[in-house]
């Protein structure tokens, strides 16, 4: 790698936001061009915050290989952005580069429109069968301790949400006990197919929960939706990178000024 690929990269790599407008406001064969020079994982970040339809566009020129490797390091948010844009039979292609258990949840959340509770929803919420024991609970709990929240949603072998119990409360409880005789059965839900302004307006969401069981119209568990999640609807992640960059500005101007004439020679050569 020459001097010149290397300031270009340290300039795509510290000053993301103004690096990302100089990128799409590239013609498609030299953005196109330009994308493949970097390194992937780094080609992943900025397609999460690039145009979506550009997104798609980078994804769509990739042979089967790199788009698998690419979109494996996109977030699901990222790639569900994505897909929303595409046509169906270039989603399908996509999706079919995908892990298995990735692309059916994506399939379950790009069946319900983008402003619907139902396209925020994490399926891979941990949940606990209200026929196993607490002994049995607290054991599934230590092989994904990762995936365990403060609250801990219950459903029957069908799926049917049932309630949720407190994680501190089963810590305590006679390991013979089950879940469903002593988890809270009042539990606060919402319809997938509820409009995310909607949920906002509700203020059913308990201060204790950081998230909210999501149940289609039969009231099968369908899975979770974050504060997180519905924080990236009121506040865009585009204008929290923006500080995030800002916040790293002390290169100062000259270094920008430089590094900025350096990046335009760079896209006149591809």
């Amino acid at each position: 790698m020459d001097t010149r690929d290397k300031l270009l990269r340290k300039y795509v790599f510290s000053r993301t936001t103004e690096a990302l407008e100089q990128i799409e406001s590239l013609s498609m064969e030299k953005r196109l061009t330009l994308l493949n020079s970097l390194p992937i994982p780094f080609v992943a970040r900025l397609l999460e915050t690039m145009d979506q339809s550009k997104s798609a566009e980078f994804l769509h020129s990739q042979n089967s290989e790199k788009a698998i490797e690419i979109t494996a390091q996109l977030s699901f948010e990222a790639l569900e952005s994505i897909l929303r844009i595409t046509n169906e039979s270039e989603r399908e292609a996509l999706l079919l580069n995908l892990d298995s258990t990735i692309a059916t949840n994506l399939r379950k959340v790009l069946r319900y429109p983008k402003t619907t509770v139902g396209a925020l929803i994490d399926p891979n919420i941990f949940s606990l069968l209200s026929d196993l024991s607490v002994e049995q609970s607290l054991e599934s709990i230590k092989g994904k301790p990762e995936q365990v929240l403060t609250h801990i949603f219950v459903v029957d072998r069908n799926k049917v949400l049932k309630g949720l119990i407190a994680l501190k409360k089963l810590i305590g409880m006679d390991g013979e006990l089950t879940l469903g005789s002593i988890m809270n059965s009042d539990v606060k839900k919402v319809i997938a197919e509820m409009e995310i302004s909607a949920l906002l307006k509700s203020g059913i969401w308990p201060e204790s929960y950081y998230q909210l069981p999501v149940v289609n119209s039969s009231n099968i568990f369908l899975g979770g939706v974050s504060r997180e999640s519905i924080a990236k609807i009121v506040h865009p992640t585009g204008s929290q990178d923006r500080s995030a960059v800002e916040a790293g500005n002390a290169l100062g101007d000259l270094y920008q000024i430089g590094l900025t004439g350096i990046f335009k020679t760079a896209s006149e050569l591809f």
